[in-house]
């Protein structure tokens, strides 16, 4: 049976036990260009039999549990959202969520701006349910604060989102793994040597693919990737501190020779070692005439 609630609205899914919201916006145009748009949101509670089963909706989904559990099946997996998780989801996949018991949650759809990147990356790293999530919780209740205003604003509302995906793109505190850290303090002592995948790879008793991949995976960096950042930090560091030749600077960063140094600079701090030290240079002085 279809019920009204205090929000006014009849809903019409079943084992919605309260609903504050939903609360629906229209962004600017301005905000359709360039900001991440807030469509709707609301807080539910829930009991058995709600269930939402969908194939497509061109927008996303935060969810945040605020009590009891939600399950979903997302992506080819199937989770326990508990309470403290935050649920990022595309809802372009088919995804399907349900309660077994009381639950309490929050949750917004939205779309725009860097989102798709932002969803993919963490999907990636790190999954759609990203536990203990209290401080990005806490602005779910800014989100629903803004959105109840006759005139929510769009750059406000863009900003709040913007800083939950900044807060879930945190990686999870785990014990990190020792072939990892064993290898980066091996590039930490050697990068100035011709290092090769397959010597780091060895050095930790690991097969170069295996290694890539556990290595990336861990650290959200590929070994190349991460030697590369070792050199660069110390090319920047001669370069701004010390009057040594460039040659000199490529040599001791482990670059196979000056051409290849200067190309991989430019390509990572978009100048040249000689411009970059330029940045640097005390500002010259004229003489009393």
């Amino acid at each position: 049976m279809d019920k009204i609630y205090e929000d006014g609205i009849i809903h019409h899914e079943k084992g919605i036990l309260n609903r504050n919201g939903i609360h629906f916006h229209h962004p600017s145009p301005f905000a359709k260009d360039n900001l991440i748009c807030v469509l709707w949101g609301a807080e539910d509670i829930y009991d058995i039999p709600y269930q939402v089963h969908r194939e497509y909706l061109n927008a996303f989904m935060l969810t945040y549990i605020i009590e009891g559990e939600m399950h979903f099946t997302y992506r080819g997996g199937t989770f326990i959202a508990p309470p403290g998780s935050i649920i990022f989801q595309d809802c372009k996949y088919l995804n399907h969520y349900w309660v077994e018991r009381r639950t309490k949650a929050q949750f917004i759809h939205f779309t725009g701006g860097i989102t798709q990147a932002y969803c993919d990356m963490l999907f990636e790293q790190q999954g759609a349910c990203f536990l203990n999530q209290l401080q990005s919780g806490m602005l779910f209740q800014d989100l629903l604060t803004e959105l109840k205003k006759a005139a929510p604003n769009d750059h406000q509302l863009s900003w709040i989102v913007t800083d939950i995906l900044r807060l879930l793109s945190i990686p999870r505190e785990h014990p990190a793994n020792p072939m990892v850290e064993k290898a980066q303090q091996y590039m930490r002592m050697h990068f100035s040597e011709a290092l090769s995948l397959e010597d780091i790879s060895a050095h930790v008793s690991l097969s170069p693919y295996y290694f890539s991949r556990l290595f990336k995976r861990e650290t959200e960096h590929s070994p190349h990737q991460y030697l590369l950042g070792i050199r660069m930090k110390h090319a920047q560091t001669l370069l701004s501190s010390t009057h040594e030749n460039v040659d000199n600077i490529a040599t001791f960063c482990g670059f196979g020779n000056t051409s290849h140094f200067i190309r991989a600079f430019k390509k990572e701090a978009g100048m040249t070692p000689t411009s970059f030290r330029k940045l640097f240079a005390p500002p010259a002085t004229s003489g009393r005439k």
